[in-house]
């Protein structure tokens, strides 16, 4: 009861805090906006639900919560300071989100005074959710359901057989922008460049060519993602066996089932031509074999050390940024098992491997003049020079310097602070022109820290804000226009089930309608959990909880690097291992 009148007390401070600011004050014209925002919170239906069902499960839960608050004394102060930190993101994504900036909380003394209790209620309340479901969790770990045996083949039938009705349905297949723009690349109808891995270019293009030889361009297209739906059915029933083997939970294997089975976002990336979907397919595999030698140490070296190779060769095809998830987590592996000689021996023949055939791989692109521009990884920096320019008052001297390295463009013109794009692709690529964009970076680094810092918030903050819609929730069509050359590489869709494709494509709009269900499109959900998990991990010493979050928490790493904001395209790799690394980390609090 007393975290309940806590609560209450938290609740009725806030418009006292709003007494105290006089808004015929002009640097308080901010203080409205907040003021309104507290309303507008407590008339959201989603949110009334929320809150409504997070303070009727915390009384449900009390008895568990009076058993186990004694024992969490480290994980308690975890779940403060992270229900802090997501109180203080919060508050400055919704700045964000209405001004493109931190004026919401910084603006004044007044506006500083009621943001701190505006953040304190939102954590507060934040930490009531999380012990929630911590104690569900918990209680999850004893389930009195027994579980049965299912054979791994009956899953793969069922996740095959949805995929097989998109497939029907959208023949040959959907595609993107850069699917297509690859199979240009491979014949040569536009110049190859390692924007999009070619070694990615040379797997897609060459089973698309296939299928073209055999019959035309759909069968190509058709051949290919009817490939790539078998090899993630596959993947995803045995994620959902291993999760039966490490749990023996009934709830979790039904929850992990139902979560590949029913995702309309496995389901339309499944048949998408794209390099993303074989990025995210490999980084799964890759994480399910880590766990594999964790748990089950006695294993065929030779095997699991070639699958974990191929695993890594997908991840390393398919994206640039690769190499950089897999060499921490190997070597953190390799320190784990620093007594088992067999491991370790074979860990480190893989990475050795990997980084030879990588650096190998790049010294051949380089020797046949194949683009490699270090650009793509400057996003961030490139919004933050941008944003630079549109606030701040520069050098003459640097101002035109940077016109001619973006192409004669203004950058105040271009800047957008949620997508890099049209900055990024504005550069004259070379290393001349980086290494004279670099000087400039760096020097106004030092004069204005916080303009750098808030356009790097700005470009993010669709990561941590639960209202943030998502964008890039994937394609349902096959795009045309003319630089496609669509006149040359001819592809059409089924026009037979075309009410059925528009069925399909608005099943995303109805999944973001449902509380609870709309999670699945939220990125910020996905990115506290993988917050929250893993810090719990580290908090509690669970190294193998840690090993296996590694690779998933240097994917959101890379998600913040990346030129779009919240954007699912990213989150794949992420989205994808969900259920698998919530799995993993109730069976090692069980132990």
């Amino acid at each position: 009861m007393g975290n309940i009148k806590c609560l209450i007390t938290s609740a009725i401070a806030m418009p006292i805090f709003l007494s105290f600011i006089d808004f015929s004050v002009p640097q308080s014209h901010l203080m409205p906006i907040i003021y309104g925002l507290f309303f507008e919170y407590l008339s959201n239906k989603a949110i009334s639900l929320y809150a409504i069902l997070g303070i009727s499960t915390y009384c449900l839960f009390s008895k568990i919560a009076d058993q186990h608050e004694k024992k969490l004394k480290y994980e308690n102060i975890w779940i403060y300071c992270f229900s802090s930190l997501f109180g203080l993101a919060f508050y400055l994504s919704k700045s964000y989100f209405l001004l493109k900036n931190w004026n919401l909380a910084f603006y004044s003394v007044q506006s500083m005074i009621f943001s701190l209790s505006v953040i304190f209620s939102i954590s507060f309340i934040s930490s009531i959710f999380i012990k929630c479901i911590y104690y569900l969790l918990e209680y999850m770990n004893n389930p009195n359901a027994k579980i049965f045996y299912i054979s791994p083949k009956y899953y793969f039938i069922a996740l095959f057989l949805i995929n097989l009705i998109y497939l029907v349905v959208f023949y040959p297949g959907v595609a993107t922008y850069d699917g297509i723009y690859q199979i240009l690349e491979f014949y040569n109808l536009k110049t190859l460049s390692n924007h999009l891995p070619v070694l990615s270019t040379i797997i897609e293009g060459s089973i698309f060519h296939c299928g073209s030889i055999i019959k035309d361009n759909n069968f190509g297209l058709f051949l290919y993602v009817f490939l790539q739906s078998m090899l993630q059915s596959a993947l995803f029933s045995y994620a959902i066996s291993l999760v039966h083997k490490l749990t023996k939970n009934i709830y979790l294997v039904f929850f992990t089932f139902l979560f590949f089975l029913l995702n309309p976002i496995f389901q339309i990336w499944g048949i998408s031509f794209v390099k993303d979907t074989m990025y995210y397919i490999g980084f799964l595999w890759f994480v399910l074999i880590i766990i594999r030698i964790l748990e089950f140490q006695e294993i065929q070296i030779i095997k699991i050390g070639i699958q974990l190779f191929l695993s890594m060769l997908l991840l390393c095809s398919f994206r640039n940024n690769g190499i950089y998830i897999i060499v921490p987590t190997i070597i953190l592996l390799g320190i784990f098992f620093h007594k088992r000689a067999a491991i370790n021996k074979m860990l480190l023949i893989n990475l050795v491997g990997i980084i030879a055939f990588f650096g190998g791989w790049t010294h051949l692109l380089t020797l046949n003049n194949i683009p490699q521009p270090v650009e793509e990884a400057l996003s961030i920096p490139f919004q933050q020079t941008a944003r630079l320019v549109s606030q701040k008052n520069l050098d003459y001297n640097d101002e035109q310097v940077l016109m001619k390295l973006f192409k004669g463009n203004d950058l105040r013109t271009l800047y957008n602070p949620e997508f890099a794009d049209p900055v990024k692709f504005s550069f004259e690529w070379g290393k001349e022109n980086r290494n004279e964009w670099k000087k400039i970076y760096l020097k106004y680094l030092r004069l204005y820290p916080d303009v750098y810092l808030e356009a790097f918030l700005n470009q993010n903050y669709g990561y941590f804000y639960p209202m943030s819609k998502a964008t890039d929730l994937g394609s349902y069509v096959i795009p045309t226009n003319k630089e496609l050359k669509t006149d040359i590489i001819v592809l059409h869709m089924n026009s037979a089930f075309t009410k059925e494709q528009y069925i399909i494509s608005r099943i995303p709009e109805l999944y973001q309608s449902i509380p609870f269900i709309s999670l699945i499109y939220n990125c910020s959900f996905y990115t506290w959990f993988v917050l929250f998990l893993f810090g719990l991990s580290v908090i509690s010493k669970k190294n193998k909880s840690i090993i296996v979050g590694l690779p998933i928490a240097l994917s959101l790493g890379v998600c913040f690097l990346s030129p779009v904001d919240t954007c699912i395209r990213y989150m794949l790799a992420i989205i994808v291992t969900f259920p698998i690394f919530l799995s993993y980390c109730i069976s090692e609090w069980k132990k």
